[in-house]
């Protein structure tokens, strides 16, 4: 029997059902959620058998890492290396649309599928709820969108449910539903590594 649990977010149970994602992220399992951008999953990035399990159902090639949120600056430079320049920019588009490439301080502050070269992949998104559910939980969230690899990422959950077989569907361990993302658009990726910022074109 499958023990997928399905919460409708609204405007009042944001802090609700953000505990109860927490609940869901620290004890392993992946959740899917409404984004700034679009639907993602998420699972605890300090957890290689959880990550893994978003790989398996994307069906995503592990070469390809997925990338982290913070709650804010504050948690970012907890982990990784953030230049002056880097900083700067960073702070003016957050919360908000944006992915930022940033050099780790350490391989032991997520697991390997989420860096690449000593680098990781962060946002602080702007959504009110995924932002609750880092605060909440006080974990690194891996993150990445909830579509097969190849195929579009999604702005409701209809949409996300028809790349997914019914197992796997109901594989996933909580599905909070909120709604019609207005104008779903993957989020802007910019290199910080260097002595500019680079955007990063998505393949």
């Amino acid at each position: 029997m499958s023990k997928m649990k399905r919460l409708k977010l609204t405007e009042n149970n944001i802090n609700e059902i953000a505990a109860q994602a927490s609940r869901v992220l620290k004890s392993g399992r992946v959740v899917l959620a409404p984004f700034d951008t679009i639907y993602g999953f998420m699972a605890d990035a300090g957890n290689d058998r959880a990550v893994e399990r978003i790989f398996h159902l994307k069906a995503r090639l592990l070469s390809k890492p997925v990338g982290v949120v913070f709650a804010d600056l504050v948690g970012a430079e907890r982990v990784a290396h953030l230049s002056p320049l880097a900083r700067d920019f960073a702070a003016a588009r957050i919360p908000g649309r944006y992915t930022f490439i940033v050099p780790l301080k350490s391989a032991q502050a997520v697991c390997g599928l989420c860096q690449q070269g000593g680098t990781v992949a962060f946002r602080v998104p702007g959504s009110e709820l995924i932002l609750a559910i880092a605060r909440q939980s006080g974990l690194i969230l891996a993150q990445t969108s909830a579509n097969k690899a190849g195929l579009p990422p999604a702005g409701t959950l209809a949409d996300v449910r028809a790349q997914f077989a019914r197992d796997e569907w109901e594989s996933i361990d909580l599905i909070i539903d909120g709604g019609r993302i207005p104008h779903p658009k993957p989020s802007e990726i910019f290199d910080l590594t260097g002595d500019r910022p680079l955007k990063i074109e998505r393949s």
